[in-house]
């Protein structure tokens, strides 16, 4: 993936401002971040999902933001993982530094849930903006097979799900029929925000039951 940022702090020759960007390791299993989740491999835990600096797989960088305040990252698709019960929105951390020291803002993302790429920020606040993003990676045919899969922390991959009601509810129908979905869309173990936890966004699993819904559901591997 290549995503290009606007409106970051302008880069002087007097103070050079970078970005630093990381994300989990690359997906195992292909999937498309600018379309939706399908086909994205999820780790077992947060530990196993992140390659640390010096690993040959770390999926991140660092750049110097030019002088109109943009820049252009590129990472390869990523996997995400569990949160206790919970299963992390794919994403991309980015934290702006000056002189390697000083962060201009707390920790944003870049979250993959539909439609492309959306800004998530952090507890400051954040004035980033997507000028344009790029898949050079497409696939045609996403997920499995699973046993392809080599790394044993993988426990399964995210897959699309239409489900119909055997039971219903006013109460739970009104839930849905009044919720702001706003594109996510969720099944147990369900699927939320994580950076920053201010931008959470869940649903109880009972409103899944009340109506015809397209969810994620997670297809597990052999030894998940």
């Amino acid at each position: 993936m290549e995503i290009t940022l606007g409106n970051l702090t302008p880069s002087t020759p007097e103070n050079p401002v970078h970005l630093a960007w990381w994300a989990p390791r690359k997906s195992q299993t292909a999937w498309n971040p600018h379309l939706n989740l399908e086909g994205c491999a999820v780790y077992r835990h947060m530990n196993s999902a992140y390659p640390k600096y010096s690993d040959v797989d770390f999926n991140g960088g660092n750049l110097q933001v030019d002088s109109n305040g943009q820049i252009t990252i590129r990472f390869q698709a990523p996997a995400t993982y569990y949160v206790t019960s919970w299963i992390s929105v794919p994403h991309v951390h980015l934290r702006l530094c000056s002189n390697d020291t000083f962060a201009h803002t707390t920790q944003d993302a870049i979250v993959f849930i539909v439609d492309g790429p959306e800004l998530v920020a952090g507890e400051a606040g954040s004035h980033l903006q997507i000028l344009d993003y790029k898949n050079f990676t497409y696939a045609e045919k996403t997920g499995g097979p699973l046993r392809s899969v080599s790394d044993r922390d993988i426990i399964g991959v995210l897959t699309w799900r239409t489900t119909t009601p055997t039971t219903s509810s006013p109460f739970i129908d009104e839930l849905v029929n009044n919720t702001d979905w706003d594109g996510l869309v969720l099944h147990p173990p369900q699927i939320m925000w994580t950076t920053p936890p201010t931008h959470m966004r869940m649903l109880p699993t009972a409103t899944l039951g009340a109506t015809r819904l397209e969810v994620f559901h997670l297809e597990t591997c052999l030894w998940g």
